[in-house]
């Protein structure tokens, strides 16, 4: 495989390896969010989120020009529809929602479908942490017209091939699907006395656009006794 180059806004990672860290690089094409709603239940961690929220976002370069913290009473489905139809009235251009509810979920489809608003849930567990931050930032900003980063030929290599962007080439007509299996760990295998165990997890996520961007995955289990796997 031959190894690609990620270009940031301001910078381009020649990678070496199959993984990189982007701790402080600013997005390819960093988002303009005019009216940001935070939405969660009271509480002093939700309302604190809302400072790292705007400061990491700044440090990728997304712009937010308004933001404010509007409290959930409810995650009833009906109600949450009408907070959004209010929210949006009140010219909020995204709406963040901080809550575990699956019905809350449903209503949050409600205003992308239906009000043609952009916005994100998370656990509020999923408040804490910088790298967590930066994955949620990463969809936030492609959900809100902006975009990661882009894909490239490693620059020296291309000087080799005439200057042809080779990779960048595949991603035009290409769907990327990444997939990743989590297995028992060498403990559990040598306690159970098997000698190799089936996947417990498969991880899978699809590039977006022609610039390899990636806007969400999903996990599931599988049953490996009906797939003989």
């Amino acid at each position: 495989m031959i190894k690609p180059s990620i270009v940031y806004r301001d910078k381009q990672i020649n990678l070496i390896g199959s993984s990189w860290r982007n701790d402080e690089n600013k997005f390819l094409e960093p988002a303009d969010i005019e009216k940001l709603a935070i939405i969660g239940y009271p509480s002093r961690e939700t309302e604190d989120f809302r400072d790292k929220f705007l400061s990491a976002a700044r440090k990728f370069g997304i712009k937010i020009v308004q933001s404010e913290f509007c409290p959930l009473r409810t995650d009833n489905k009906e109600e949450v529809k009408r907070l959004c139809e209010t929210l949006k009235a009140d010219g909020f251009t995204f709406l963040f929602f901080i809550s575990d509810s699956k019905e809350l979920h449903a209503a949050i489809k409600y205003a992308e479908i239906e009000l043609a608003i952009p916005t994100e849930q998370i656990k509020p567990k999923s408040s804490r942490g910088g790298d967590t931050l930066k994955n949620i930032l990463m969809k936030v900003n492609l959900k809100a017209a902006g975009r990661n980063q882009t894909i490239t030929t490693n620059p020296v290599l291309a000087t080799t091939i005439g200057g042809f962007d080779f990779l960048g080439s595949i991603l035009t007509t290409s769907l990327v699907i990444g997939i990743e299996m989590s297995r028992a760990s060498n403990a559990n295998r040598f306690e159970t006395d098997v000698k190799q165990l089936e996947p417990t997890c498969v991880g899978y996520a699809a590039t977006v656009d022609q610039k390899g961007n990636v806007m969400s995955g999903g996990i599931f289990f599988p049953n490996c006794k009906e797939y003989n796997c």
